[in-house]
């Protein structure tokens, strides 16, 4: 009964401990859960506070103005207007004075009549009375046909264009100073030829070596090849002669 007695003390002993042991385990775990929620409270809360401000409306700095741009438009350029003279009951002076297109004859002056007159002129010949010179006293007129005088105008204009074009050209001529007579006829007829057509010639004269000791013979052939040109009828002017790295060079051009 003794022995009996021990094992049962020490069952309760050892049972009790292990009510302990789990009881603490269980007020641990209480603790920690306890823990959580009271975090999980405050992140609830740190959420709406969050929420909350992002509703509120925000203050904003006034945002600085934009530098004016100006934008470049490409404008298309058309065809430049064409400007039309008065023409029969558009001119209004009441006295002209008539000139008479003859065609490849030369052109028949009338004098000054009224305006009445010249527009029967111009009705019996079946043509136009055009104004060309309103700032003369009296205006001046020409019967002929619109059409052909325009056209005979912009030719003029389109040649002028031309002209002024080949005057712009340049051609070269080159040779040495010990050129010999066949070859600088050459080259004098070729400058006659450029001449002619209305270009200026560039006339180089070149040297090599030792020969640039004798320059002033450069000069020498410039003035005969232009007393040359000179006697060919073609009268040439020329600008400053000017040395080019071993070149002596000069711009002939046809006297006006």
């Amino acid at each position: 009964p003794r022995g009996r007695t021990e094992t049962a003390t020490r069952e309760g002993a050892f049972a009790a401990t292990k009510l302990r042991h789990m009881l603490r385990r269980l007020l641990a775990a209480l603790a920690m859960l306890g823990g959580l929620r009271l975090r999980r409270a405050w992140c609830l809360v740190d959420v709406r506070t969050l929420k909350q401000q992002r509703r509120a409306p925000i203050a904003r700095r006034p945002a600085a103005p934009r530098p004016s741009v100006t934008r470049l438009r490409a404008v298309r350029k058309g065809p430049e207007p064409v400007e039309v003279p008065p023409l029969n009951e558009e001119i209004t002076a009441p006295e002209l004075r008539v000139i008479v297109d003859r065609g490849d004859q030369p052109d028949e002056l009338l004098g000054i009549i009224s305006r009445e007159e010249a527009l029967e002129r111009a009705d019996e010949l079946g043509v136009d009375l055009v104004l060309i010179a309103d700032k003369s006293d009296p205006p001046v007129c020409k019967i002929v046909n619109y059409g052909k005088l325009k056209y005979a105008k912009e030719k003029k204009k389109k040649e002028q264009a031309k002209k002024q074009a080949k005057t712009n050209e340049i051609k070269e001529v080159k040779m040495s100073y010990k050129i010999g007579t066949a070859d600088y006829e050459v080259r004098r007829r070729n400058a006659n030829k450029f001449i002619q057509n209305g270009n200026r010639v560039k006339l180089s004269i070149q040297f090599r070596g030792r020969e640039q000791q004798h320059i002033y013979l450069g000069d020498e052939l410039i003035e005969k090849f232009i007393n040359d040109l000179t006697a060919d009828g073609h009268p040439v002017a020329k600008t400053k002669t000017t040395r080019e790295g071993r070149d002596l060079t000069t711009i002939l051009s046809a006297k006006s």
